[in-house]
């Protein structure tokens, strides 16, 4: 198995680099159409393509499971119930600070 000279790897990239700085406004401007053609491509390809085509309509109409229905449906009225139910329980107040006073402290008839 031949080993990868990480010598001339190192040499590339510094080089590169260097090359890149040296010529910043024209890489920008490479970079800048580089991402303009890839959003273009994607733009066509998801947007301009998918209203092209046709939608694909099934023969069969759709089935509904009772049972799974239900299922669901109870579901979502136990969570309506316990979400309903959390406007009336009260929760304390943790930002307030409260004064517990007992009846040794001071309060003499």
């Amino acid at each position: 198995m031949k080993k990868i000279k990480t010598d001339k790897l190192e040499k590339f990239f510094k080089k590169l680099s260097r090359d890149l700085a040296k010529h910043a406004f024209r890489s920008f401007m490479l970079l800048v159409v580089f991402a303009l053609i890839f959003g273009g491509v994607l733009f066509y390809k998801y947007s301009i393509l998918i209203e092209k085509k046709e939608p694909q309509i099934s023969k069969k109409p759709i089935q509904f499971k009772k049972e799974i229905l239900e299922n669901v449906s109870n579901k979502w009225i136990e969570r309506e119930i316990k979400f309903n139910e959390t406007d009336t329980k009260n929760y304390p107040d943790l930002f307030k600070e409260e004064v517990i006073v007992s009846d040794e402290e001071g309060l003499t008839d």
